[in-house]
């Protein structure tokens, strides 16, 4: 029996993860916890799943709903529970092995008028070879609320006057279509939510130092994109724009996704650390606009690129930075290999110069939105000479609350103990 705790927004998928039995390493929810009691072990067909109010799987008090992927055979003796109005008795053929929801997920005006529909197994797509065929399980949320931007008065997200049905909010699908006035910006103390968001404007969607959050999916089609901004505002102060994604991102282009950080507040520009908050940033190619090292124009020397990662194996302490050359770097595009790898911190020495596109100290990443859990290796000195230290960043365009005065779950007092 596996038991399931979450509380979380109506309307946003949960996905199980390797549910096959309670031995799976894998096992596991994209939401909430998930409990092992007693043996599990899901067949490919045949299966039925209850929800249910109650203290425990021996005293349930109420039947919610449930679905079998296959035919009853007495299942719901007892529940309360009807095939077709509060239960899903998935049974397109004898014995399928997998499915997914295909209806409608942003006509309804009521979140509880989805009920009807997910019931209707007319609305479910199957397959009977492999349920691994019905993967990835789509994490599109299910809204509400559909609003278009209009950007009739200017870019101010918050502007009712800017939308054809109102400022969105975590229950909405926004569409933001081409070729608008004003394309939208999303600033300073501004913390946008939505459900699902569709991004065509040519001049995409800018987050300004603000956050936005979306419960669903992102999609970014052909020749948009979605623009985040951080500006450091005073000493050790950093004005940090914010994406916080809990489903899906989608992009046509590649490098689609943009985050812009300065390092000073004066246009001084000095060593750094940092990690990459984007997907696929390219270390080496240099083509276009090429890789991390070009496309910021990193300081040189006559041989290094001014970007390293910290190698604690290293005995000798002159060797634990470790310098890209230029011969690393300098590569044709179609040779790219090496990868900004996620959660890995890297020191930077940035751009010197005042110019058009980049200031001193100004630092810019490109690739994908982060969807996924990111975990990193990291090495002490028992088995080797090294000092223990390890250089490890941020892999997701969200800050984390880092000095001790911001609350008990800063990123200090979490690994104290460590």
């Amino acid at each position: 029996m596996e038991h399931w705790k979450q509380c979380y927004k109506i309307g946003s998928i949960t996905v199980f993860t390797d549910v096959d039995a309670t031995l799976n390493p894998l096992l596991g929810v994209s939401k909430g916890t998930i409990e092992k009691s007693g043996s599990f072990n899901w067949s490919a067909s045949g299966e039925a799943v209850f929800v249910y109010l109650g203290t425990d799987k021996d005293t349930p008090t109420t039947y919610l709903t449930g679905l079998k992927n296959g035919n009853l055979s007495g299942e719901l003796t007892g529940t309360g529970l009807t095939a077709g109005v509060d239960f899903l008795e998935f049974n397109p053929v004898s014995s399928p092995d997998g499915g997914f929801y295909n209806g409608s997920r942003s006509t309804e005006a009521l979140y509880s008028n989805y009920f009807n529909l997910m019931i209707d197994k007319n609305n479910w797509t199957h397959n009977t070879g492999d349920g691994e065929a019905t993967l990835p399980i789509s994490k599109e949320s299910f809204t509400i609320l559909t609003t278009n931007w209009l950007g009739a008065i200017s870019s101010s997200w918050t502007d009712p006057l800017n939308w054809d049905n109102g400022v969105p909010n975590s229950s909405s699908l926004v569409i933001i279509p081409d070729l608008m006035p004003n394309a939208p910006e999303i600033s300073t103390s501004t913390n946008a939510e939505v459900g699902n968001l569709s991004i065509s404007e040519a001049d995409g969607l800018s987050v300004l130092s603000g956050s936005l959050t979306v419960y669903g999916n992102v999609t970014v089609n052909a020749g948009s994109s979605l623009y985040l901004e951080s500006k450091v505002t005073a000493s050790k102060t950093l004005d940090a724009a914010t994406l916080i994604l809990n489903g899906s991102y989608t992009s046509v282009d590649d490098n689609s996704f943009f985050y812009f950080t300065e390092t000073f507040i004066d246009d001084t520009s000095e060593w750094s650390l940092i990690s990459s908050p984007t997907v696929g940033e390219l270390i080496d190619g240099n083509t276009g606009e090429g890789n991390f090292a070009v496309f910021n124009a990193l300081q040189q020397s006559a041989t290094n690129y001014g970007i390293a990662f910290y190698d604690n194996s290293q005995s000798d302490s002159n060797l634990r930075w470790d310098y890209y050359s230029k011969a690393e770097v300098d590569v044709a595009n179609t040779s790219a290999v090496l990868t900004m790898e996620q959660g890995k911190g890297y020191s930077v020495l940035p751009n010197s110069a005042l110019n058009s596109d980049t200031a001193k100290g100004n630092l810019g990443f490109k690739g994908d939105a982060p969807t996924s859990d990111v975990s990193i290796t990291i090495t002490d000195k028992t088995a080797t000479s090294g000092n223990a230290f390890n250089l490890v960043g941020n892999p997701y365009p969200a800050y984390l609350p880092f000095n001790t005065a911001v609350n008990s779950t800063n990123l200090l007092s979490e690994n104290s103990e460590y």
